[in-house]
Formats: structure tokens, sequence, C-alpha cells
């Protein structure tokens, strides 16, 4: 699952010493990230929502 932190917070990944990327990373789905959720300390993204931004709009990018 795809998962950023919310606005203002730092999330440690568990067992690193380091946090969560603002962007945003993939994760596994455990109890861990499901009580962050719960808590309001990250924000689960969609898909879709991934996928759209990575959109690359053809045929005037050569131009």
């Amino acid at each position: 699952m795809f998962v950023k932190p919310t606005p203002g917070r730092k999330v440690r990944h568990p067992g690193e010493a380091r946090f969560l990327s603002e962007k945003g990373e993939n994760v596994m789905d455990s109890f861990y990230w499901q009580r962050l959720k719960n808590n309001g300390d990250i924000i689960v993204m969609e898909i879709d929502n991934i996928q759209n931004k990575n959109i690359v709009k053809k045929g005037k990018e050569n131009d």
C-alpha cells in the first residue's frame, strides 16, 4: 500500500531509524501502518490517484 505522512507529522519506519518520505512510499500492509492510519498519522493513497499524477501527455513532448 502507498502511504504518506499527514502534513506536519513525522512517521518512522518500524525497526529503522529513518522517517517515511513526505512524498510517500510503498509499505507492506501491517498492524503498525493500520494503527498509524487509524490515529491520523498517515494518509493511505489510492492507486488511481498515484497513477494519474504520473501520466505523461504524449504528442507534444518532442516538439
